[in-house]
């Protein structure tokens, strides 16, 4: 770490340096912030792996990202402080970033665990304020897919001149801020993880999919069983001929 007395910028000072152009850079001594995300993938010209890092200030709403060619020494929730020479402000698609020298590495250390962390990702989460009541931007490539869904939505079934006389209404453009806004709210759900019942839930859980079988119809009461016949009794028999046929009988 820099043995300098110089206090380290926070995120927020360093997003709002001036962005580095390519006859006057912007240079980034130290600073320090709250790793919000760490996420690895594949240099496309040489396949070698990197780690795009999201830092964010400690209680504010400001992030920027880093990308780094060797494994992070630190985890989502650190308190980092980043320091090195040859690291400038820059700036891809919207989003603020620090891009180190292609000639060295910054040195990293970590100093603690931020005690916000996860306050901070529930309120983003929620589009509400940071902590220190600052709103959270919304990444450039974010709200362009945003806005052109939101302008499908409401153009998909418009005729060209219907369109035209839409499109120049102040009406149109709150619709298409209200819409937009929705799937803006919507992503960072889903980007914290927070993904709505599945369908086997919404359907009633596991017994929906395994439905009851149907009830079986009662079967009819069975009558008692016959009592077993008796023989003939003596008087029975005392009325009968040698044929067995009694007497008194008409025939």
């Amino acid at each position: 770490m820099s043995t300098s007395t110089q206090k380290p910028l926070s995120i927020a000072e360093v997003v709002e340096l001036p962005v580095s152009r390519e006859d006057e850079p912007t240079w980034v001594n130290e600073f320090t912030g709250v790793v919000r995300a760490i996420q690895e993938k594949k240099v496309r010209t040489s396949g070698k792996a990197m780690w795009i890092n999201r830092i964010g200030d400690t209680t504010g709403s400001a992030e920027i990202t880093m990308s780094l060619f060797a494994p992070p020494r630190f985890a989502i929730g650190d308190v980092i402080v980043v320091e090195g020479k040859g690291m400038r402000r820059t700036e891809y698609e919207g989003n603020a970033q620090v891009t180190p020298s292609s000639k060295s590495q910054p040195n990293i250390n970590v100093i603690g665990q931020s005690a916000h962390h996860e306050e901070q990702a529930q309120r983003k989460s929620e589009s509400a304020p940071a902590v220190n009541g600052q709103t959270f931007p919304v990444a450039g490539q974010t709200v362009g897919m945003s806005m052109n869904n939101a302008l499908t939505l409401l153009t998909s079934k418009l005729t060209h001149d219907e369109m035209i006389a839409r499109i120049i209404t102040p009406t149109f453009w709150h619709s298409v801020h209200e819409v937009a806004s929705d799937i803006i709210r919507c992503s960072r759900l889903l980007e914290a993880g927070k993904l709505a019942p599945s369908v086997k839930e919404r359907a009633g859980g596991a017994s929906a999919a395994r439905p009851e079988p149907a009830p079986q119809p009662a079967r009819p009461a069975q009558p008692p069983p016959a009592a077993p016949r008796k023989g003939p009794t003596d008087e029975q028999l005392a009325n009968r001929t040698d044929h067995g046929i009694d007497e008194d009988v008409p025939f």
